[in-house]
């Protein structure tokens, strides 16, 4: 390069310095995605512990509500460590050995818009109402609360109060 740069053949070395940029970009391109991709972990894991420290102390939110807030943190970090972290191991594997060898990342992740509608029916309050609109449901939980029923009835025959 030392001799094209001083004969003023400017254009083959600008054209030279592309191409080794665009092979460092193509290498380091699974490792970049990678690594942002790791972003979100920490900040998910940061927001439940700091989630956790403040509903300990907190004395106006009941602890029902303290169980639904923490469990929809975690619900939230559960599933991008499950449907996520697959994927960026993939891609920081197949960044350093160059090779595709499992799918495995690439099929988990494309359930995530399929699980994010299911995660949010069943964070809200009335998810028992949502199943009980499902005529399947309808049938099983009718047969759960009768059983339960018959089940305190039981235990009030013999002898011992049931909490209802």
């Amino acid at each position: 390069m030392y001799f094209l740069i001083r004969a003023d053949h400017i254009a083959p070395v600008y054209v030279i310095n592309l191409l080794i940029a665009d092979l460092i970009q193509i290498c380091m391109r699974p490792i970049i995605l990678s690594t942002i991709l790791l972003i979100p972990i920490p900040l998910l894991a940061f927001f439940l512990v700091g989630t956790l420290k403040a509903l300990s102390v907190s004395i106006a939110v009941p602890a029902v509500e303290q169980r639904r807030i923490i469990g929809t943190l975690a619900l939230v970090l559960g599933n991008y460590t499950v449907l996520f972290l697959p994927l960026i191991i993939q891609t920081l594997i197949s960044g350093v050995t160059a090779q595709h060898n499992v799918e495995i990342g690439t099929i988990l992740e494309s359930f995530s818009p399929l699980v994010d509608p299911l995660l949010y029916v069943f964070m809200r309050k009335g998810a028992k109402d949502t199943l009980l609109a499902f005529h399947c449901f309808d049938k099983l939980m009718g047969d759960q609360e009768q059983s339960q029923v018959t089940n305190t009835m039981t235990m009030t025959d013999t002898g011992v109060e049931g909490s209802r």
